[in-house]
């Protein structure tokens, strides 16, 4: 009723009444093209929002050939065979058993133990697979591995902290059941993985311990007694009183 006794705006009134139904014109021009614009299912939204938190990390979206080289390097530094590297993958069927190819797979994702994300190599899982020697420096290569698991083979020598300081994305490490020096008894959690290798550093910091030098006779005769020990040189034979003393025994 209020708006009735009103009079109509129109473009011949005053300027100001004209800017006021310039606005009024542009939100209703804003409100239709509103209304034409179509709606997401909402499942579409879920699957958008899935592929949203998909997205790689920063610098770990492309593919990385530095990993392949890096893979190929440590099985072999570790004693392990490239064809049986290129054959060899896990079936987890009923019966979850390593099997081999008939040909020879060039896919760094298709390779023995291998698991990869956006390109990038995230696992390895190489236990029980008769390995021997030391850990190898490539290792330290692959920036996005989260999981090693190079257990039960037959590694020795010490475990280097500077490799493993290099893997960043590490959150599972297992070196159990092998001959390193200083390994952990159990597998390692995120957590766990630095304060072990700030062990291994402090280690790596301390002077090797060296046994004191023991004094020799001479020095050790002077501490008990007070004087030095007179030699004795037996190729001079006993001396004059020493001699007639012993003649006199003999008489």
């Amino acid at each position: 009723e209020k708006m009735s006794n009103k009079e109509p705006l129109s473009l011949s009134q005053p300027l100001a009444k004209g800017r006021k139904v310039a606005c009024v014109k542009a939100r209703i021009e804003a409100s239709v093209n509103a209304s034409k614009i179509p709606r997401i299912p909402k499942k579409s939204r879920a699957s958008l929002t899935g592929t949203l938190t998909e997205l790689p990390p920063p610098g770990q979206g492309t593919k990385h050939d530095g990993d392949k080289a890096a893979v190929l390097a440590s099985w072999l530094a570790m004693g392990g065979k490239e064809d049986t590297l290129r054959r060899k993958y896990f079936d987890p069927g009923s019966k979850p058993l390593w099997k081999m190819r008939d040909k020879p797979s060039d896919e760094l994702s298709e390779w023995c133990g291998v698991e990869m994300k956006f390109g990038r190599v995230t696992e390895l899982h190489w236990h029980r697979g008769n390995m021997w020697g030391a850990i190898p420096e490539a290792l330290g290569s692959l920036s996005a591995l989260k999981t090693l698991n190079i257990s039960k083979n037959r590694l020795s020598g010490p475990v280097p902290p500077s490799i493993f300081a290099r893997l960043k994305n590490l959150t599972t490490l297992d070196l159990t059941g092998n001959s390193l020096s200083d390994a952990p008894k159990v597998p390692l959690r995120r957590g766990e993985i630095g304060a072990y290798l700030k062990t291994l550093r402090h280690t790596d910091l301390l002077p090797r311990w060296t046994p004191p030098s023991l004094p020799n006779s001479h020095s050790q005769h002077e501490h008990e007694h007070g004087v030095p020990e007179q030699p004795t040189n037996p190729s001079h034979g006993p001396s004059r009183a020493q001699a007639v003393q012993q003649n006199k025994e003999i008489e």
